[in-house]
């Protein structure tokens, strides 16, 4: 990523900083797959695979890869920032709603990886 960036293909380098923070999430999601709990006839492991496929797990543990937490509540307050279904900004920070910032983000990639 760095080489790339090195040799101005600045392009490549997000794009390959894209795929490697999505397959960190995939990892981070089998990862807590591997750790469910095998009550409820499976079913904790099936939600659990079920967010390899949804915008705003995959945003989340994306994110969460790139985290040095001090302890579980650091984790947890991060976690539930980057839950919120809305945000407010704009010049005061109260300006404007907006949806989740992972979600527009990914669907953002999405939408620009069709054209």
């Amino acid at each position: 990523m760095h080489t790339l960036a090195d040799a101005k293909n600045y392009c490549g380098a997000r794009m390959l900083k894209a795929i490697a923070k999505e397959e960190a999430a995939k990892y981070l999601v089998l990862l807590d797959a591997v750790r469910c709990p095998r009550r409820n006839n499976g079913k904790n492991l099936s939600d659990q695979l079920k967010k390899s496929d949804q915008h705003l797990a995959k945003g989340i543990y994306a994110k969460v890869a790139d985290w040095k937490p001090a302890d579980f509540k650091e984790v947890r307050q991060g976690f539930d920032h980057l839950c919120e279904d809305y945000y407010l900004d704009g010049p005061n920070d109260v300006g404007w709603i907006f949806e989740n910032r992972i979600i527009r983000q990914r669907l953002r990639i999405v939408l620009c990886g069709l054209r």
